[in-house]
């Protein structure tokens, strides 16, 4: 995984969620980048395999520096509610001290299942005091 100075500067970050190791990547930016301010997340149909694809959550063992001191937005496309995207939304959710928007599109159209995902997120939301979480 890179570090090192490049990171260090890092203030955006769109990363695609199609990788078996996603989650491990993204757990190495957010350690190494202290000064992140943005997180965009995507599942991108156009170059993701089509097999079903392992993928674990392994949270850090201390709360990454720019969750508690500069994400401000966070953005999560084609959100599925998948066990593992929902502890990243979460952790990141509940460890945004200073997140001020956070907005999910959920892949499905069904009015439930949103609400259902929305209330589950809002719940990790309201550690960040100025928070607002909207879906898309």
């Amino acid at each position: 995984h890179p570090t090192g100075t490049v990171l260090f500067q890092l203030v955006r970050l769109e990363l695609c969620s199609c990788e078996n190791n996603w989650t491990n990547m993204l757990v190495s930016v957010l350690q190494h980048a202290p000064k992140l301010q943005v997180l965009k997340l995507e599942l991108n149909q156009n170059h993701c395999l089509p097999i079903v694809r392992k993928v674990c959550w392994i949270q850090p063992e201390r709360v990454p520096e720019c969750l508690l001191f500069h994400l401000k937005t966070f953005e999560w496309r084609d959100y599925k509610g998948t066990q593992v995207e929902k502890e990243v939304a979460m952790y990141i959710l509940k460890n945004a001290k200073q997140l001020v928007t956070a907005t999910i599109y959920p892949d499905s159209v069904k009015l439930v299942r949103k609400h259902r995902m929305f209330e589950e997120l809002e719940i990790a939301s309201r550690d960040s005091r100025a928070c607002e979480l909207t879906m898309g």
